[in-house]
Formats: structure tokens, C-alpha cells, sequence
């Protein structure tokens, strides 16, 4: 059986009442995930789009998203970011083994 318990929901919210109908809070998966910096901004503004800032929350994520997608990227491999290389990998996540190629 497993140990884990979920840190209690936060006795008070500033700012607002967005979070307050959900199961869980944003700020409870981020701790109980132990999620960076970027990851927890777009569980946050993913969570609330709808009860606070629309469209701009969404923006919000996808810029973190975004973010997030050009500093891992900037860790690979030189060799990875050509876009023939990029081209040659997706074909081959299409390779199907099963067809005869003759």
C-alpha cells in the first residue's frame, strides 16, 4: 500500500476564488509532483483559463510551453536540430516493419 498523502488544499487564497472549485489545486499537483518552475506555470494557468483570465491564461501556458520546448531543445545535440535530421526521425516514427517493402 502505497505512503503517499496529498498536501492539504491552502486554508486561504489571495487574490481570488479561481482555484477554489477544483478537486485538487494547482499549487497541491505542483508539491506533490515536484514540478520545476516552468511546468508548474502551465498546470496554473491551464487550471484556471476559464474562471479568471480566458484566453490570456491560455497564452500564458503556451508561452511556458514554449519557453520550456527552446530550453530543452537548446540541450540537445546540435546534430538533432537540423531539420533534415528532424525530417529523417519523423519518417522513421512512421516506419512501419510490418509492410513488405518490395
Amino acid at each position: 500500500m502505497s505512503s503517499y498523502k496529498q498536501p492539504p488544499k491552502p486554508a486561504t487564497q489571495v487574490g481570488g476564488d479561481h482555484y477554489s472549485s477544483l478537486s485538487i489545486e494547482p499549487i497541491q499537483f505542483i508539491e506533490t509532483n515536484a514540478l520545476g518552475y516552468h511546468e508548474g506555470n502551465v498546470v496554473k494557468y491551464v487550471s484556471r483559463w476559464r474562471n479568471k483570465n480566458g484566453l490570456q491564461d491560455l497564452q500564458k501556458a503556451k508561452w511556458y510551453i514554449d519557453r520550456l520546448i527552446e530550453l530543452e531543445t537548446s540541450k540537445m545535440p546540435e546534430m538533432f536540430q537540423d531539420p533534415k535530421v528532424e525530417e529523417f526521425l519523423e519518417e522513421l516514427d512512421q516506419f512501419d516493419p510490418t509492410i513488405d517493402p518490395v
